[in-house]
């Protein structure tokens, strides 16, 4: 979804108290250059009707874990302020009984440092408001909370959309030394993107692969995030699988022009040799026919899109024994019995070309790995 690049002045919320954001100085090769948030609103003649966290949960074998995400951590980052956040949430978490999080209207205030648990932060660094990344907030937290309801979440709203501030915000997500971090925007890569790696290095970072079909994007192209592709999956209303998942036309992927293939994306992983990154590294229901039941400005919407994915995949990862990196998971994506605990998507593309915008047995640059078999995956990592 394209949105318009507004510039605001500088100002950090922290639970009532207001402090200078400093950039750090490695951010100086960043261009200016604004992202976008990657949903996309069913449109109202969408007959599939709007998924439920119970039917998700049971589609991917997250109910049958026990694990909810306690003593962990989600930092999602976005743009600008969402003023009907806590409003929005209240409600998504009532209408589905789901666990209440401390730091809503009614609740505790907390911190995710130092509870109560589970708590919902945010650090707000701007007064300004933009509608569609309010609706990208709203799908954010509500999914990462559906997924993992003990998890913390801690959201940082970045002053704007530029990649300078949103480089800024994932810094300050880092330092807070969240679990997990979700991005569920990107755009079109640039030179001397590698310089921003570093700044996804000391987390585990998920990002949303783009919604426009093949082509790699950034930042979910970097070689130290785990790029999150799309499928279509139909479901029952007790969320049995109706059909074959199968990969969604906008899920974006591909090989990168900058970014050189990482240790643990094999030389042939296509059955070709490639020598520069590929993604997506794996994938989740994205289409916007088959998406999300999300309340936003106090209107329950449909959304979908590779954006959807990313939160939900960051959620997933506080499940298991410990939270992996991108080796661990392709380690277990490309052994023998890789079938445990991936779905394998096999049918649908993202474009016309052949070998990167077709699905195959295996790794392809349309959905990755394949789709979580959550009860078996996150057990094994």
């Amino acid at each position: 979804m394209q949105l318009p690049s507004l510039l605001f002045g500088v100002l950090l919320h922290v639970t009532n108290s207001f402090l200078p954001l400093t950039s750090p100085t490695h951010f100086t090769s960043i261009p200016n250059q604004t992202f976008h948030p990657l949903y996309h609103i069913a449109p109202q003649s969408s007959s599939n009707g709007a998924y439920t966290p119970d039917q998700i949960r049971h589609a991917y074998g997250i109910d049958k874990l026990t694990n909810k995400g306690e003593n962990r951590s989600i930092a999602i980052v976005e743009a600008y302020h969402d003023a009907q956040l806590g409003s929005d949430l209240q409600k998504f978490i009532s209408t589905y009984h789901l666990t209440q999080l401390n730091g809503l209207p009614g609740s505790p205030s907390c911190t995710i440092l130092t509870g109560p648990h589970p708590c919902l932060e945010v650090i707000n660094q701007s007064t300004k408001t933009d509608a569609g990344w309010a609706t990208e907030t709203a799908l954010d937290t509500e999914w990462s909370h559906a997924i993992a309801g003990q998890a913390d979440i801690l959201l940082i709203e970045a002053k704007d959309a530029s990649a300078k501030s949103l480089a800024s915000a994932v810094t300050l997500a880092t330092n807070k030394h969240a679990s997990v971090i979700s991005l569920s925007w990107g755009g079109v890569e640039f030179a001397r993107e590698a310089d921003w790696d570093p700044t996804f290095a000391k987390s585990m970072v998920v990002a949303a692969s783009g919604d426009q079909g093949t082509g790699a994007s950034f930042p979910s192209v970097s070689p130290n995030v785990l790029s999150v592709g799309g499928t279509t999956l139909h479901l029952s209303r007790a969320g049995v699988r109706m059909a074959t998942e199968a990969a969604w036309n906008g899920s974006g992927g591909g090989d990168s022009t900058y970014e050189n293939r990482p240790i643990w994306q094999s030389k042939n992983l296509l059955g070709t040799a490639f020598t520069l990154r590929l993604t997506p590294d794996v994938s989740y229901n994205a289409d916007p026919q088959t998406g999300y039941s999300v309340i936003d400005a106090n209107h329950w919407l449909q959304v979908g899109g590779t954006s959807a994915g990313a939160p939900q995949w960051a959620a997933l990862l506080t499940l298991g024994k410990s939270v992996p990196n991108n080796a661990a998971i392709y380690r277990i994506g490309t052994g023998f019995d890789r079938k445990s605990y991936f779905t394998d998507i096999t049918h649908g593309s993202n474009g016309s070309c052949k070998i990167l915008c077709q699905t195959r047995p295996g790794y392809d640059a349309v959905t990755g790995l394949g789709s979580p078999i959550a009860n078996k995956l996150m057990l094994s990592l």
